[in-house]
C-alpha cells in the first residue's frame, strides 16, 4: 500500500466506527434497524399482512402440466408494508408468465436476453439498491421470491406460471406441488386436473400434504382419461395437522399416475402443424447388461460419504440378475481393479464382489482419468452381443491428477510466512543474526522478525544433530548476549511413521524443559502434529465470520456493494486467505467448505459475486513457482530441477496449463475411447462437486449426471438411480417420421423399463393424409421395427382450450435439448445452438439460464429480474444465477 491508500483506509475505518457509535447513540437510528428486521420477517396474521387467497391450478394434458399460483394479499395496517411472495416450483420446470397486480394497475413480466436483463439489474445494485434476493436449489425445487411494499389498506396479487413436461421414471408420472403460504388462509385451493387420450392405468396421491389429519380435505374423481385432484383444507386443518404449524401448511401434494398403451408402437397426437410421440412400449424380454462401476474412493470420501456408497453397491449387487456381467473399480492416486474382466453375476462371484465393497477405504487423490479409462477398457473387451453395456461413475470432486505421457503429477510443498510485529526491524535483525546458521545438512534454521526456529529432521532414530543445534543456538544467544524466552519456546514433534511407538528426548535449554505441544502458532498459521491443518481452518472461518458482523453493519447502512466489497476484501479474504499456499491443499474437503461458506455468506451480504477460495489458491501457487524456479538460492529451487533445466521450465509452464484445462482432456479421452457404443453415467457426490465437469462428460457418452445429496438417505439415491437403469429392453433406438422436420432428438442409446422416449416436431407436409411412424431398435435377440400409420383426421382429436399445447411441448423440450447439446460444444457450433435455444426461449416466454424475466412498472419506479438456477452453480454463483425477485419502490420525495 502506498501512503496515500493507507490513510484513505484509516479515515474509512474512523468513518466506520463513527457510523457504528450513531447507532449505539441515537435511539431512532436503533428503532430502524429493528423495523427493518421485522420487516424482514414472514409475515403472520399477528403482523396484519394478510393472505386472504392462496389458489394453485395445475393442468395437465398429455403430460404436458401448466401450472398457476395466484396469492392474494391485503395489508391491514395503516401504514405501508413490505409483502413477501415466496413459492417453490420444480427444478424441471420453466417460468412462462409472472405479474403484479398494485392497487388495480397490472404489471407483466417480460421475457429478454440475459445480459440484457443483467445489465439492468447490475444498474439498480451498483446504486446501492437491493435488486433481489437470493433463492436456494434444493432435491426437486427451486425457490421464487419477491417482495413488495403495499400501501396502507390496500391489496397485492401475485401470479406466477410455470410450464413443466412431466417425466416417466420406474413406471410413473409424477406431478409434484409445493404449498407454503407462511400462514393459514381462509380461502387456500389446490386444484389438479388431468387429461390424456390414452386410459389412466392408476392413480395415487401422497406427499405431506396427504397425511390422515389433512385426507379430508382431498376430493379425487376419475373418468377413463381425466382425473380431478382437489385439496380444500380449513384453517383449522392448516394449522392441526402434523407438518403444519401457526404458520400454517408447508409441505408437497404429489400426483402419481400411469397410463394405458394398447399400441406397441406408441402414442402419437398432432395440432396446429405440430406433432408429439411417446414411445414406450411393454412386455419386451429384459436384455442382460454389462455394468462396470467406477467409485471413487478419495479421501474426500471419508466418512459418512464412503459408509453409504458400500451400502448403496451391497444392495446393488444383490439386484443384480445372474445373466448380467459386471466389474468393479474403486480409484484414489491409483486405480484398484477388481477383476481384470467382467464377471458374470453367479452367487459366488457376487459374494466376493460384496466382500471387496466392504473393504473400500478412502485416501489420496482423485484420478477420475485412469478409472474411467479403465472402466471403458474392460467393458470394451467384453462382447456386447445380445446385451447392454454401461458404465457408472461415481465421485464427489475433482480430478486432482495430471498425466503427461507415462508421468503422474504429484505433491510440492510450498513455504511461506506472513509479517508480522517485530522488535527490532527486519533489516536491523538480519543484520545481528547473520552469524546464527544451521551447522548440520539435517538441520536448519528459519528467522523471521524477531522469532527463531530449529527445524531438524530425524533419520534412523538419530537425534544428535537435531539436539547439538539447538545446544549450538543457545550457546550463540550467551555468547551475543541475548536471551531465549523459554516460556514462550516450545516443541512440536511431525511423526509420520505408521506405528508412532518412539520416545523423543525431552530438549533442555538451561536445564530446563521444553513444553513438547501437539499445535503451534507459527507465523499466524496453527501447525498441529499430525499436519491436518483443521485447528487452522477453524481459527480462520470463527475470525472470519466475526468480521461478517461489520459487514452487515455496512450494508444495513446501504453503503454502496463496491465498498462493501472492498471492505470484504480488506477484512475478510485477507483472513482466509492467509499463507493460502502452505495448507489450503492439503485441508480436507470440510474444512474447504466451512471457509466457502463464509464467502458465500459475504456475497449475500455485499449482493456482489465474490471468488472462490480455490482459484485464488491455484493462483498464488503458480505465482510462488514462479518465483521460487527464478530464484536458485531458494531452498525449494531443487525440487523444480529433477529434470533438465529447459525440460524443468517448461514443465512448470504445461503443468500451470493443465491444471486448469485437464477437465477438458479428460473429457476427450473418455469420449474416444467410449466412442458411442455405450452409456456412461456420472453421480455427483455432494453440493461441492464439480457438477458442469461430470454433465458435460455423460452428455458427450450418452448418459446423464446426476447430484446425490449428502444426506441420511444418499444410499437410497443410489440405489433409486441404478433402479431407473437397471433394466434395459432396448438399444440403439431410432425414431423415423415421413413429412415432419424440426425434431427434438430422434436417437437414443437405450430404452429402460419404466421411461419413455417422448420426440416432437412441426408436421412440414400439410398435404399428408396419413402420418406414418418407424422405430427401429435392437432387442436382446434379433432388431426390431416398430411402424405405425394414423389418419391426419383422427390426430386432430385435441380439445380447442388446449390446441397449443403440443407446440408448447415440442418447444420446451427443444429448448431442453439444445441447452445439454450447447453443454458440449465449442466454438461456432456451440454458439449456433446456444443462438437457436434463446430465440426459442424469447418466443415462449420462458425463464431458462439463457433468459431473464424483468418487470418493468411506471416511470419512476424501479424494476425486478428472474433468472434461473444452473444445477451444480448453487453453492458457486451469485444470485444473478437464481429465481429472484425483489420490487424497489421509488424513492420518496
Amino acid at each position: 500500500l502506498t501512503w496515500d491508500t493507507m490513510a484513505q483506509v484509516t479515515v474509512w475505518l474512523t468513518l466506520l466506527g463513527v457510523l457504528f457509535i450513531c447507532v449505539i447513540a441515537d435511539p431512532s437510528k436503533k428503532q430502524l434497524i429493528k423495523n427493518s428486521i421485522f420487516l424482514f420477517c414472514p409475515p403472520s396474521q399477528e403482523q396484519d399482512v394478510d393472505i386472504y387467497s392462496f389458489h394453485i391450478n395445475s393442468t395437465v394434458t398429455s403430460r404436458y402440466a401448466i401450472t398457476v399460483i395466484t396469492s392474494r394479499v391485503a395489508n391491514r395496517l395503516n401504514s405501508s408494508k413490505e409483502v413477501h411472495f415466496h413459492v417453490k416450483i420444480p427444478k424441471n420446470a420453466f417460468i412462462s408468465k409472472f405479474r403484479m397486480t398494485i392497487e388495480a394497475k397490472t404489471y407483466d413480466g417480460v421475457v429478454k436476453q440475459k445480459e440484457e436483463a443483467q445489465q439492468q439489474y447490475n444498474q439498480a445494485v451498483s446504486r446501492g439498491e437491493s435488486a433481489g434476493m437470493v433463492s436456494s436449489v434444493g432435491r426437486t425445487l427451486e425457490d421464487f421470491k419477491t417482495s413488495v411494499t403495499v400501501a396502507a389498506f390496500s391489496k397485492v396479487t401475485f401470479e406466477l406460471t410455470y410450464d413443466e413436461l412431466l417425466k416417466r421414471r420406474l413406471g410413473k408420472y409424477k406431478l409434484l406441488i409445493n404449498a407454503q403460504p407462511m400462514q393459514p388462509v381462509a380461502d387456500f385451493k389446490i386444484d389438479v386436473y388431468i387429461h390424456e387420450s390414452s386410459s389412466i392405468s392408476f392413480m395415487d396421491v401422497a406427499g405431506g400434504l396427504s397425511t390422515d389429519e389433512l385426507t379430508k380435505a382431498i376430493t379425487i374423481s376419475q373418468s377413463d382419461q381425466k382425473m380431478w385432484v382437489s385439496f380444500y383444507p380449513t384453517r383449522e386443518q392448516q394449522t392441526k395437522c402434523k407438518s403444519c404449524s401457526k404458520n400454517g401448511l408447508n409441505g408437497d401434494l404429489l400426483i402419481i399416475y400411469d397410463v394405458e398403451r394398447p399400441k406397441p408402437s406408441g402414442e402419437l397426437q398432432a395440432s396446429n402443424g405440430y406433432f408429439v410421440h411417446y414411445f414406450a412400449p411393454m412386455n419386451i424380454q429384459r436384455i442382460p447388461k454389462n455394468v462396470v462401476f467406477v467409485i471413487d474412493r478419495s479421501g474426500s470420501m471419508h466418512g459418512r460419504k464412503m459408509h453409504q456408497t458400500r451400502l448403496a453397491m451391497l444392495k446393488i449387487l444383490g439386484d443384480l440378475n445372474g445373466d448380467d456381467y459386471f466389474g468393479l473399480i474403486t480409484f484414489d492416486s491409483f486405480i484398484d481393479v477388481w477383476k481384470p474382466e467382467l464377471l458374470q453375476a453367479t452367487e459366488m462371484n457376487l459374494k466376493a464382489a460384496k466382500a471387496f465393497v466392504r473393504e473400500i477405504q478412502d485416501q489420496g487423490y482423485t484420478d477420475i482419468n485412469a478409472a474411467v479409462l479403465k472402466g471403458v477398457e474392460i467393458i470394451n473387451s467384453h462382447p456386447r452381443e445380445g446385451s447392454a453395456s454401461i458404465l457408472i461413475l461415481l465421485t464427489d470432486g475433482d480430478p486432482t491428477a495430471v498425466w503427461v505421457g507415462n508421468c503422474a503429477s504429484s505433491t510440492l510443498t510450498l513455504s511461506t510466512g506472513t509479517p508480522q510485529g517485530c522488535v527490532l526491524s527486519p533489516l536491523l535483525y538480519s543484520l545481528y543474526t547473520y552469524d546464527c546458521t544451521a551447522t548440520s545438512s539435517s538441520t536448519i534454521i528459519v528467522k523471521f522478525a524477531d522469532d527463531t526456529d530449529v527445524m531438524g529432521l530425524i533419520l534412523d532414530n538419530d537425534e544428535r544433530a537435531y539436539l547439538e543445534e539447538i545446544k549450538h543456538l543457545e550457546n550463540w544467544c550467551q555468547e551475543n548476549t541475548l536471551l531465549l524466552n523459554i516460556s514462550k519456546t516450545k516443541e512440536l514433534i511431525v511423526d509420520c511413521s505408521k506405528k508412532q511407538e518412539r520416545h523423543y528426548q525431552p530438549v533442555r535449554i538451561s536445564g530446563t524443559i521444553v513444553e513438547r505441544v501437539d499445535s503451534f502458532r507459527y507465523l499466524g498459521v496453527h501447525i498441529s502434529q499430525d499436519l491436518s491443518w483443521s485447528r487452522h481452518t477453524i481459527s480462520l472461518a470463527k475470525k472470519a465470520r466475526q468480521r461478517l458482523y461489520h459487514l452487515r453493519r455496512l450494508r444495513d447502512f446501504r453503503l454502496p456493494s463496491k465498498v462493501l466489497r472492498n471492505f470484504y476484501t480488506c477484512t475478510i479474504e485477507s483472513i482466509l486467505t492467509g499463507n493460502i499456499t502452505v495448507w489450503f491443499g492439503n485441508s480436507t474437503k470440510q474444512h474447504r467448505q466451512t471457509l466457502q461458506r463464509v464467502v458465500r455468506s459475504a456475497e449475500r451480504i455485499t449482493h456482489t459475486e465474490l471468488p472462490d477460495l480455490q482459484p485464488i489458491y491455484y493462483k498464488r501457487c503458480q505465482t510462488k513457482a514462479r518465483r521460487i524456479v527464478k530464484d536458485p538460492t531458494h531452498p525449494n529451487n531443487r525440487l523444480f530441477s529433477l529434470l533438465s533445466l529447459d525440460r524443468a521450465l517448461s514443465t512448470i509452464s504445461l503443468r500451470v496449463i493443465l491444471c486448469e484445462i485437464n477437465k477438458e482432456i479428460i473429457q476427450a479421452n473418455v469420449k474416444g475411447a467410449i466412442k458411442g457404443k455405450f452409456p456412461l453415467y456420472c453421480l455427483g457426490f455432494g453440493f461441492d462437486v464439480n457438477f458442469d465437469f461430470l454433465e458435460k462428460m455423460a452428455l458427450e457418452n450418452n448418459g446423464v449426471a446426476r447430484r446425490i445429496y449428502e444426506d441420511s438417505d444418499a444410499d437410497l439415491q443410489l440405489q433409486g438411480f441404478y433402479s431407473e437403469v437397471a433394466t434395459p429392453l432396448l438399444t440403439d433406438v431410432q425414431m423415423n417420421y415421413i413429412g415432419a422436420g424440426n425434431l427434438t432428438q430422434t436417437s437414443f442409446s437405450q430404452y429402460y423399463n419404466g421411461s419413455e422416449i417422448i420426440v416432437a416436431g412441426q408436421i412440414t407436409n400439410n398435404s399428408l393424409e396419413t402420418f406414418q411412424t418407424e422405430v427401429i431398435a435392437i432387442s436382446k435377440s434379433h432388431n426390431v421395427t416398430y411402424q405405425d400409420s394414423v389418419s391426419m383426421k383422427d390426430l386432430m382429436g385435441i380439445s380447442s382450450q388446449n390446441e397449443n399445447f403440443i407446440q408448447r411441448l415440442w418447444a420446451y423440450l427443444s429448448v431442453k435439448q439444445l441447452l445439454e447439446k450447447e453443454v458440449t460444444l465449442k466454438g461456432e457450433e456451440k454458439e449456433a445452438v446456444k443462438k437457436e435455444a434463446l430465440a426459442l426461449s424469447l418466443k415462449y416466454k420462458f425463464v431458462t439460464t439463457l433468459t431473464s424475466m424483468v418487470v418493468t412498472k411506471p416511470q419512476g419506479e424501479e424494476t425486478q429480474i428472474a433468472h434461473k438456477p444452473k444445477e451444480g452453480k448453487q453453492q458457486h454463483t451469485h444470485h444473478s444465477l437464481q429465481h429472484a425477485l425483489a420490487y424497489i419502490p421509488p424513492q420518496s420525495k
